[in-house]
């Protein structure tokens, strides 16, 4: 299955399984209007707007949001919250339908890791004329919370099977450094906003079953499952049972470059 087919599947109930609660998504909102107020304000643009969670608020503050998103279906349920909203379906890792030196602020939260770093500089150094590029990323306080534990775990079962996970975090950290190494400026992280939730080893093994890939991977379905069974043995084991419950500390972090000298570079 493609990752645009992946997504669309996953539209209808993504809110729900893995969105942010609106008060949450305010703040973040907030924070990126603060930084697209220090720009030319041309168009802020979202790369992965799936469900329009962010991208819905930005029309509090501009006409000139423009999204963009591999599925469909997930560009659907934005254009239900936002009727005129401009919106583009289309795969980050291909030229983005944006009109070059357009953008003053450029934002991704669960995309980023997925492009081609290499893409992704030459996209920003076409549509920046100057401005931001943020990225949103969440952070879990302990070292050895439930939600992390399970999804090292799983990659680790997975590395076993004979597939690799993609390393999400790794990308991100890469991306950043060649930005600066051609000539962008690091901002320090900023804590937008923080919540508690609970979650089990079930949780996260359901939420791996509703999705056809696994780690960021088109993976065989007996692959799969029968990754989760290991999983859920070894869940068993260290927790108890994998119905077993902890409240997890989570904090949405944005992290970026400001564009400026890396945009007048040739």
């Amino acid at each position: 299955m493609t990752l645009e087919a992946s997504f669309d599947q996953q539209a209808k109930a993504f809110d729900r399984r893995a969105g942010i609660a609106e008060p949450d998504c305010k703040k973040i909102a907030e924070i990126l209007n603060s930084f697209y107020q220090k720009t030319s304000q041309r168009k802020w643009l979202e790369i992965g707007a799936g469900t329009g969670q962010i991208g819905e608020l930005a029309f509090n503050t501009t006409d000139n949001y423009v999204g963009i998103d591999i599925s469909k279906e997930m560009l659907n349920i934005f254009r239900r919250k936002v009727k005129d909203a401009v919106l583009y379906q289309a795969d980050g890792n291909e030229p983005w339908p944006i009109a070059s030196k357009s953008v003053s602020l450029s934002f991704s939260s669960r995309t980023i890791h997925l492009l081609s770093a290499d893409h992704v500089l030459n996209e920003l150094q076409r549509v920046h004329l100057e401005g931001y590029f943020l990225i949103g990323r969440i952070r879990r306080d302990k070292p050895e919370n439930i939600k992390d534990m399970m999804k090292n775990k799983m990659r680790e079962i997975l590395h076993s099977l004979g597939h690799q996970s993609r390393k999400g975090e790794e990308n991100r950290r890469l991306l950043l450094d060649h930005l600066c190494e051609r000539g962008a400026k690091r901002i320090n992280p900023i804590v937008a906003t923080s919540w508690d939730e609970e979650h089990s080893p079930l949780r996260s093994i359901e939420s791996w079953l509703s999705k056809d890939g696994l780690a960021g991977q088109k993976i065989n379905s007996s692959i799969k499952e029968e990754c989760m069974k290991k999983l859920s043995a070894w869940a068993v084991n260290r927790y108890g049972s994998i119905k077993y419950q902890e409240t997890v500390r989570q904090t949405y972090l944005l992290e970026g470059v400001e564009l400026n000298a890396f945009c007048q570079q040739k």
